[in-house]
């Protein structure tokens, strides 16, 4: 079984006749419903209640691929009926309660929530924070010269194994040999390790970069922005929830790569004036001292001082 969503692609495998699951060991079992008949009329995800429509067509793979392709080019040029901002709050809200309701340990600790994930990289942050190595760059830059060099060969490593299996899939078209067990836990992994071992490498090289004088100086100018990361995160999510989503502009579905970096490029320079505007007043971003001040439990001094004003 493979369907195409639009931000993914996924292969399920036969359990039985109406049960399919995917070869993540985590990840939701579609269970499909027949009607009087014996016709697939359904199906619902054993983590939610919810109930799909569906029809089942027995056709090959590449052709699947190629009617699935044909599909979306015709879904791009008629309207896209999505939710209002009614709907928008009410699927998020149903979908938080589903998530409570059919709670699991281990789709939390395994990235059903994305939490085992996030842990790992707060982890990462309070030993880099407890070790200070960002206060001393120069006394740990053999430390990070070597986090830098192992992280990106992890990496790849890591990256080549999942990249490898979906290769060997894509061009061999043995969607039907099914991985289970440990070992689609393993490939699943090694793709969320790769991710977190390149961050670990690309800030290590920007951090041993920076500490040059002459890139320094050609990369000081965004320092605005980064100083008011987590606002410039909201106010980038918010501003293109409102371009995409259907009680804004609308167009999800509807823009291809280069449209999407058109619409990212002016977003990013608008956010860049704004931090630094901003930044010549006061101390923090806005988001960054509601956090500081909850951190605290103690209303954190905002605005700079005149004397302290460039």
């Amino acid at each position: 079984l493979y369907g195409e969503f639009p931000r993914s692609k996924v292969h399920w495998y036969p359990k039985s006749d109406t049960e399919f699951v995917t070869q993540n060991f985590n990840s939701p079992r579609f269970i499909f419903l027949k009607d009087s008949s014996g016709n697939v009329n359904g199906f619902t995800m054993h983590t939610t209640s919810k109930q799909f429509q569906a029809k089942r067509v027995s056709i090959n793979t590449k052709e699947a691929k190629i009617k699935l392709a044909e599909e979306r080019k015709v879904l791009r040029s008629v309207e896209f009926n999505g939710p209002n901002y009614i709907q928008f709050i009410t699927n998020n809200a149903n979908d938080f309660r589903d998530k409570i309701k059919y709670w699991s340990w281990k789709y939390f600790l395994w990235g059903g929530y994305h939490v085992g994930y996030i842990l790992v990289l707060f982890l990462l942050g309070m030993y880099a924070g407890r070790r200070k190595i960002f206060y001393n760059i120069q006394a740990n830059y053999n430390f990070i010269r070597e986090v830098m060099i192992w992280s990106f060969l992890s990496g790849i490593i890591c990256i080549s194994i999942s990249l490898g299996k979906e290769a060997f899939d894509y061009f061999s078209d043995k969607t039907s040999v099914p991985v289970f067990g440990l070992t689609a836990s393993l490939i699943d992994l090694s793709w969320s390790f790769g991710k977190i071992f390149f961050a670990l490498g690309y800030i290590s090289a920007l951090t041993l970069l920076v500490e040059k004088e002459s890139w320094k100086k050609r990369l000081s100018f965004l320092a605005p922005i980064g100083r008011m990361g987590l606002t410039n995160y909201i106010l980038h999510a918010i501003a293109f929830i409102l371009i995409f989503e259907n009680f804004g502009l609308g167009l999800y579905g509807k823009t291809g790569g280069l449209y999407r970096i058109m619409l990212g490029i002016p977003a990013f320079v608008l956010l860049y004036l704004f931090s630094r505007w901003w930044l010549r007043h006061f101390k923090y971003g806005p988001f960054e001292w509601l956090w500081r001040s909850l951190t605290y439990l103690k209303i954190q001094p905002m605005r700079l001082k005149e004397s302290n004003k460039t």
